[in-house]
């Protein structure tokens, strides 16, 4: 066995750096003024890998007036609203 290999080993370093635990929460925006760039796409991207990298909890909230389709990319919905998360008396 020779080792990994040099495409192991920097996947092996990317999980290493993905998986370090982070100081606090962070809120993370994608933003862009044009349609279909591919806003939704990464955002369901980087929820899943840190979910499944790290075992992050994460809330991801579609802001688009004309009726976004995160929650069909992300193929997970929730009976909840961002009102019911506003009204939480229980969130810090």
């Amino acid at each position: 066995n020779a080792g990994l290999s040099r495409d192991e080993k920097y996947e092996q370093d990317l999980r290493a750096r993905v998986s370090r635990k982070a100081r606090g929460s962070y809120q993370i925006g994608m933003l862009g003024l044009k349609g279909g760039v591919g806003k939704t796409t990464t955002t369901v991207t980087l929820g899943t890998m840190l979910a499944q990298v790290r075992g992050d909890r994460i809330l991801v909230l579609d802001a688009d007036p004309g009726c976004g389709n995160l929650a069909e990319r992300a193929g997970r919905t929730s009976p909840s609203s961002i009102a019911d998360l506003v009204a939480d008396k229980n969130l810090s």
